[in-house]
């Protein structure tokens, strides 16, 4: 007995929320590669010692964390990616440009999981931070 006649579902419908996540982890490997490049990009001419260097690299590669967590909880994953960059935007070590890329990453799952109100709010939010943080 062949499988000739059947038509089998596309591969979005067949795979699972385990392998969702699997997917998400993955999308958190050139995150972390992209935050920390940036920050250590951004800070290496100014700071001497490597040890001044050390902590904001590592707080940007804890950027991924939301990334890779974004389908088990968005809400908070979103919170925290906007925490992160809240800390990491005054310094002047993080780029605008740099954090618009997990935020929007995040941003979108909080948009198809969420009721239109919370999404429209997390929206306003991501934008008043982004706008803040990235003209200050």
């Amino acid at each position: 007995m062949t499988n000739e006649g059947r038509v089998r579902p596309p591969l979005t419908a067949r795979l699972r929320r385990s392998h969702w996540i699997a997917l998400d982890c993955l999308a958190a490997v050139p995150t972390v590669l992209l935050l920390a490049g940036a920050t250590w990009a951004a800070d290496h001419r100014t700071a001497h010692v490597l040890t001044r260097l050390v902590l904001p690299v590592l707080l940007a590669s804890l950027g991924a964390i939301p990334v890779a967590l974004r389908r088990v909880r968005p809400l908070p994953a979103f919170f925290a990616i906007l925490a992160l960059y809240a800390i990491l935007g005054p310094t002047g070590r993080a780029d605008a440009v740099v954090f618009a890329f997990p935020t929007s990453y995040v941003l979108y799952m909080v948009a198809v999981t969420y009721r239109r109100r919370v999404s429209a709010s997390a929206l306003a939010a991501a934008l008043l931070v982004e706008t803040l943080l990235g003209f200050a």
